[in-house]
């Protein structure tokens, strides 16, 4: 069942489907990570546990399909980790979902960061799927990671700078088809925190900016939520 507490706007532009182009294997285990698996049992997005209980995600990937079994901190789409079900889902702002889980994970949430990252500061992108550009099957089992910055809003075609942070390519690196509802990270004093999920590409196709939620802007909706 879709609970929506607020409405979310329509998506602009481009969704992201499965890979980040030219993104090296995970070097660290990241153990909130979630790969999203549907009902056939394929990878079709990724998530981040923000609580025992709660992924973040994109809207626009999981629709409320109650279907929907995220496989939590495993570098393996298809191995390893907890699986659990999608009991339900709460729809944010900006195509940010919550999916509760069916049962609280032993796995680590992460936390969300404290502020918003701003323009050229550096941040980790995180994701399964095609490592090269479309056309082409490049489809790795384990997750994927590139180093990139934060670029101005200017840099992507459709950010909306009330809930949304454009993440900037590197030299021709970044998120493609697949990659949404992943995270970006923030690095703090303490550690990794979530700043956002991905969206969409930003105007250039993969390999280009990508437009990302802000987790910053949503928190008192993120932290009323996740409080269940």
């Amino acid at each position: 069942m879709l609970l929506a507490v607020t409405a979310s706007p329509a998506v602009a532009g481009p969704v992201l489907g499965p890979s980040i182009i030219d993104g090296s294997p995970a070097s660290e285990d990241y153990p909130w990570t979630a790969a999203l698996l549907g009902p056939g049992g394929g990878q079709f997005c990724g998530g981040t546990l923000v609580k025992p209980t709660w992924v973040l995600t994109a809207t626009h990937r999981v629709q409320g399909d109650p279907r929907i079994t995220p496989r939590i901190g495993s570098k393996f789409h298809g191995s390893g980790g907890e699986v659990a079900s999608a009991a339900h889902f709460v729809t944010g702002s900006a195509d940010l979902t919550l999916i509760k889980l069916d049962r609280a994970v032993t796995a680590a949430p992460l936390a969300l960061t404290d502020s918003a990252p701003a323009p050229g500061s550096p941040v980790r992108v995180l994701g399964w799927g095609s490592t090269c550009k479309p056309g082409t099957s490049c489809f790795p089992r384990d997750l994927r990671e590139l180093d990139t910055t934060v670029a101005p809003g200017s840099g992507c075609r459709t950010v909306d700078a009330r809930w949304e942070l454009c993440i900037a390519a590197s030299n021709g690196k970044g998120a493609c088809y697949g990659d949404s509802g992943g995270p970006f990270l923030v690095r703090q004093v303490t550690g990794w925190r979530v700043g956002g999920s991905a969206s969409r590409l930003g105007g250039q196709g993969c390999g280009g900016t990508v437009v990302y939620s802000n987790v910053v802007d949503q928190r008192a909706f993120i932290d009323r939520v996740t409080q269940t």
